[in-house]
């Protein structure tokens, strides 16, 4: 029965893990930017001395563990657009190639199975707990990859939305500065960082390689199929097309971009009454009729013995 009490709390540690992961990466990326205002970061001079040690070290073993269990998954074909998996890991901006992925979903699936078949040693569990333990341990292992993944990619979908306003006023204020397109894009890109950044990084990079400015931006808008950002590409190459001033079309879209942000703030705050009913009625009502009605439900049952 103790290690019933011990695997189910680790069970639900991993599911709080899993559902809290999100706010602390979001809590995270907030420290990191008030850090970069206020020009906290210290850059030494050894960069990979000041890496902590799971990095140093521990990442890499995982990684060439994981490589070689990647070599004995069945390898997938040729990379083509509809390859769903390969299109989520580039929206997710995970950079491991498919059969890496598949390898790590083996490890987690075999690892929760493996921790949901261990009460089943233990003869004093009743069957039934048994195989509800198991039923459990089995829609985690095949829901913990997936919704990594999926959330993976709305993370950096609304990294890159909530981003965009304030890299078009950047590129406006350099453009107005006297700089071309190509060297807004690269003053920008060495002055801030994140997934919006990455992908500013590689359109310059295209275009540096000779690729046309229109193809370059095009993929820009249909790699991250964020709405707001192939509205962006879009109009950049409209202006190219029609000879119009790419200051004013930035100074456009920022505007515009920054009405949106406001609206979906607006829409989330609108939503967010509606969510807190369910915890509501669930836990706190319970809990407030229980202190209320309790003294009075124990008087009558005194009073009618």
């Amino acid at each position: 029965m103790e290690l019933l009490a011990l695997l189910s709390g680790i069970l639900i540690f991993i599911i709080v893990l899993i559902l809290l992961g999100p706010f602390g990466d979001r809590i995270k990326h907030k420290r990191r930017r008030l850090e970069q205002i206020e020009g906290v970061f210290n850059r030494n001079v050894d960069e990979e001395l000041s890496k902590p040690f799971s990095q140093r070290f521990l990442y890499p073993i995982m990684f060439k563990i994981l490589k070689g269990i990647s070599h004995l998954v069945p390898k997938t074909r040729k990379a083509t657009p509809g390859n769903k998996l390969e299109k989520d890991l580039k929206l997710g901006g995970i950079t491991l190639s498919v059969n890496e992925f598949k390898a790590i979903r083996l490890v987690v699936m075999i690892s929760c199975i493996s921790f949901s078949l261990l009460p089943a040693a233990i003869r004093s569990i009743p069957l039934q707990a048994k195989a509800l333990i198991f039923l459990f341990g089995l829609v985690l292992a095949i829901l913990v990859p997936r919704y990594y993944l999926q959330s993976s990619i709305k993370t950096r979908q609304g990294a890159i939305r909530n981003q965009l306003p304030d890299i078009l006023d950047l590129l406006s204020v350099s453009v107005e500065a006297g700089l071309g397109f190509d060297a807004a894009l690269l003053r920008v890109s060495d002055r801030s960082n994140g997934p919006l950044i990455d992908e500013l990084i590689t359109v310059h990079r295209e275009m540096q390689m000779g690729r046309p400015r229109r193809e370059s931006l095009k993929d820009l808008g249909e790699r991250s199929s964020v709405g707001e950002l192939k509205i962006f590409a879009s109009s950049i190459i409209q202006a190219d097309i029609l000879g119009i001033s790419i200051k004013n079309v930035l100074k456009t879209q920022s505007q515009q971009l920054r009405l949106s942000r406001k609206q979906r703030a607006e829409e989330k705050a609108m939503k967010a009454p509606v969510k807190m009913m369910l915890p509501l009625v669930i836990f706190i009502f319970p809990v407030i009729f229980l202190i209320l009605l309790g003294p009075s439900l124990i008087q009558i049952m005194d009073t009618f013995g």
